[in-house]
């Protein structure tokens, strides 16, 4: 007991710095964890289709209405074609524009307690979104009005948008493309498929695919076919 009392503080003060080193290691070990997790996330491939169907409508605390998308923290990988896919002002479907883009903690059940707590690394981005007033098309020429009705001034090529989209899916299988570039031109055909296409869209897509006009005359096809969509 004459010891304890003697050397007490000593005792404390070496179980305090235990602790401490049990934190650093423990802060070491997540970091390298987090950090060898995003490397493996960047090889991985993600595609908007996919994207789309784990993407639900949920309700917030407050009663707006969102869309969300769960996600793992270090899932970057995934969040950045995300934000690529939904860009704020941007038309989410042809009657909903984004208004805002956010990321949220999301909330598990205690493991030894009643209640729930915010999940360590589950994230979910949520989009938030108003009712589109007017929206005019650049492929088909059509405007829409807020409840989705049509009027066409101009006949749609549908034959030259599928044969298009049929050219640019043969393309992905290209070993020469980079993979950001084929990420890019999967949006383009999913953007083309849904009538989404504006001339920002056609002047990028435009732009990326004559970095590879040196593959052969199907890229020029693509480049031609494109140009008679937006004349």
């Amino acid at each position: 007991m004459d010891f304890y009392i003697k050397y007490q503080w000593y005792i404390l003060g070496g179980f305090f710095l235990f602790l401490i080193g049990l934190l650093f290691l423990f802060i070491k070990i997540r970091s390298r964890a987090m950090s060898y997790l995003e490397n493996k996330d960047t090889e991985k491939e993600y595609f908007p289709e996919k994207i789309w169907q784990e993407m639900k409508q949920r309700e917030d605390d407050n009663g707006n209405f969102y869309y969300g998308i769960y996600f793992w923290e270090w899932q970057v990988n995934k969040l950045e074609l995300m934000y690529d896919m939904f860009p704020i002002g941007d038309y989410f479907t042809d009657k909903l524009i984004v208004t805002d883009i956010a990321i949220y903690h999301t909330l598990v059940d205690k493991s030894f307690s009643k209640g729930t707590r915010q999940s360590y690394y589950k994230r979910e981005l949520r989009i938030f979104y108003k009712i589109a007033e007017e929206r005019k098309s650049v492929v088909n020429n059509f405007n829409h009005n807020g409840i989705g009705n049509q009027f066409n001034t101009v006949n749609q090529n549908n034959y030259t948008v599928n044969n298009t989209i049929n050219q640019l899916e043969e393309l992905l299988n290209e070993e020469k493309i980079v993979p950001q570039d084929k990420q890019y031109i999967e949006r383009f055909i999913y953007h083309l498929s849904k009538d989404k296409v504006t001339e920002e869209d056609k002047s990028d897509i435009i732009g990326t695919l004559s970095k590879y006009t040196s593959l052969g005359s199907n890229v020029i096809s693509i480049i031609a076919n494109l140009t008679k969509l937006f004349m």
